[in-house]
């Protein structure tokens, strides 16, 4: 066995835990999202206004998403992906529980 292969057994693999709920998480985030994006012109519809309402909901939607993309990016870059990420994950937290709160 050289040094390589004894070094890389010393390491975890990436399937921990923590990774698989990182996973099953990201899925579920991502899976609301475009559920409520698929279903927003239907339900816009449905109360009695147009398609066209409908799918620019959806954009402003969208573009609600890119430009904190954009700017989490750098900031990431500045303070460090953990941060953003704890950040972000507060922000949405807060978000879904906006309504009941209203």
């Amino acid at each position: 066995m050289d040094g390589n292969t004894a070094a890389s057994l010393d390491k975890p693999g990436i399937w921990t835990p923590t990774f698989i709920n990182i996973i099953f998480i990201s899925l579920a985030v991502t899976g609301s999202v475009d559920a409520l994006q698929a279903a927003l012109p239907v339900y816009m519809e449905q109360l009695g206004r147009s398609p066209l309402l409908g799918g620019l909901t959806v954009t402003v939607f969208t573009l609600a998403a890119i430009v904190p993309s954009l700017i989490a990016g750098r900031l990431a870059d500045a303070v460090g992906c953990r941060q953003v990420m704890i950040a972000g994950a507060a922000l949405f937290a807060f978000g879904m529980l906006l309504p009941l709160l209203l």
